[in-house]
């Protein structure tokens, strides 16, 4: 939520065997609520940027090796990335978890 009323983000767990490495930690569509450098936009009806950081905030949590699929880009390549490093490379996402610390909001 935040970029749009209705906007989720689907994390489907990793496997632990062998043949899954490049997925372990999972992977992330999120549509259009994060992309690898930027976020969706938040100036749409029913959209809220306090409540798009909170949710970046919440996904800061999931496993850092998750692999975050963006529903679109506005990246260069490449389109797809770990979670950590879009934590780290993303400014929203760092202001996300700097402004809501994830471990004070609610599941």
């Amino acid at each position: 939520p935040g970029h749009s009323a209705g906007g989720v983000t689907f994390w489907v767990r990793g496997l632990d065997l062998d043949m899954s490495q490049d997925c372990a930690g999972g992977l992330l569509f999120t549509g259009d609520s994060v992309f690898i450098k930027n976020v969706g936009r938040t100036d749409l009806p029913g959209a809220s940027q306090q409540t798009l950081l909170k949710s970046l905030a919440r996904l800061s949590n999931l496993p850092d090796s998750a692999v975050v699929l963006p529903g679109h880009s506005y990246d260069s390549p490449p389109r797809r990335a770990t979670l950590g490093h879009v934590k780290e490379v993303n400014a929203f996402m760092r202001q996300a978890i700097s402004r809501f610390p994830p471990d004070k909001l609610p599941p």
